[in-house]
């Protein structure tokens, strides 16, 4: 007798059908519209990755993951540019307050930042716990790992022609642009990870 797919199964199984689809869709884009509506800010592959983020992070507050739940769901308003959207300078840019930004924006921008430390902080604390799920290769801290990496590549290769330029190393407009597409795909990948790992965790 076949055992019943567990829910955990089950939610991965309509995860991965789900990316399948998403990359099937992609590639058609791609076919008819080579990079460029890849390569700009708020195309199809950035607004994918918002997507998979909030998925992400809703799910983990469902599950009663809070910490996790409002990092991710700091990336993904990070993902949707919301830091460079309501002041006059990015609430990360540190121009707003060190410039002649009104005080009322510096001191929302300040909050926010006190907000964003005291989440870091929360998760800090959970690294004992995740450190304990690699050890018996628990399949939801792996895929974390993963999807850290995963991002650390992505942010390397953002701004590609720029970085190189800083240290003497000048690089095509086109090589800089396949960078620029790699990353996007990469933000993709991290943040369905970060789904995938939510799901898999044990309930």
């Amino acid at each position: 007798m076949v055992s019943p797919a567990s829910p955990s199964t089950s939610s991965t199984n309509w995860l991965v059908l789900a990316l399948s689809a998403m990359a099937g869709l992609l590639v058609g884009w791609l076919v008819y519209d080579p990079g460029a509506a890849f390569m700009k800010e708020g195309g199809p592959v950035e607004a994918a990755s918002a997507a998979f983020l909030v998925v992400a992070a809703t799910l983990a507050a469902l599950r009663g993951l809070w910490a996790p739940a409002a990092l991710i769901g700091f990336l993904a308003l990070r993902e949707l540019d919301f830091d460079k959207s309501f002041l006059s300078e990015g609430i990360l840019q540190l121009r707003l307050y060190t410039g002649d930004a009104p005080l009322s924006e510096k001191a929302i921008g300040a909050a926010v930042v006190v907000a964003i430390l005291a989440t870091l902080w929360a998760n800090l604390r959970l690294l004992r716990h995740w450190g304990a799920g690699l050890r018996p290769r628990a399949s939801w801290a792996w895929i974390v790992l993963a999807s850290i990496a995963i991002v650390v590549v992505a942010k390397t290769l953002d701004g590609l022609g720029r970085k190189l330029a800083d240290v003497g190393i000048l690089i095509s407009e086109n090589a800089d642009g396949i960078a620029s597409l790699i990353e996007e795909w990469l933000e993709l990948g991290f943040a369905a990870g970060l789904v995938l790992a939510v799901l898999r965790y044990p309930r």
